[in-house]
């Protein structure tokens, strides 16, 4: 479900707007997501590119060992009402 807000000048209509189409993910989701962006179109970028998917292999590599806990990482929120 994907985040869809309407803007309004009530607050609680708002925010039950807000709140309905809310999508929940986790940590291990966004860096899947992150992943499987970065890998599309990979080979085509090691033909036409090798120095820049070289470099993101080795990214793609750094957040695999997050996702599996092979590497610490401190999470970071922020929030904007």
């Amino acid at each position: 479900m994907k985040k869809l807000c309407f803007i309004s000048t009530h607050k609680s209509f708002h925010s039950l707007l807000c709140s309905y189409f809310l999508e929940v993910t986790t940590i291990e989701g966004i860096i899947d997501r992150s992943v499987t962006g970065l890998e599309q179109d990979q080979e085509a970028r090691r033909r036409d590119h090798p120095e820049a998917a070289a470099q993101i292999d080795a990214f793609v590599a750094k957040l695999k060992k997050l996702k599996d806990v092979e590497t610490p990482f401190q999470m970071v929120s922020i929030v904007s009402m």
